[in-house]
């Protein structure tokens, strides 16, 4: 799982990595990794989510809806939401939220 996490931050990175913005719904990489992950991980909720979101703007972008700069922006709040989300989930298994406590 820690892998899978750690490719799904480097793909979206790779995807806005290149100093001009580029419409990472047309890179067929991009795309291929995308397709290859969900076979990979049918069932994992944030892949799912990640994916689900991901879907949402290219359709979006396609159809002149929103503009690179705001999908980047949704795409990057959406990816920190879901990587907070796992790692807190990540804590709850490990009992560290319950060593802890909340205020």
């Amino acid at each position: 799982m820690r892998y899978l996490i750690f490719s799904l931050i480097l793909l979206a990175s790779s995807s806005w990595a290149a100093e001009e913005p580029r419409n990472f719904c047309s890179d067929t990489e991009v795309n291929r990794q995308w397709d290859e992950a969900l076979v990979k991980y049918p069932e994992d909720p944030l892949l799912l989510k990640l994916s689900a979101v991901r879907t949402a703007l290219c359709s979006m972008l396609s159809q002149n809806k929103i503009d690179l700069d705001t999908a980047r922006t949704a795409w990057e709040d959406a990816l920190t939401d879901a990587l907070v989300d796992w790692a807190r989930d990540e804590q709850r298994k490990r009992g560290l939220l319950r060593l802890f406590g909340t205020f």
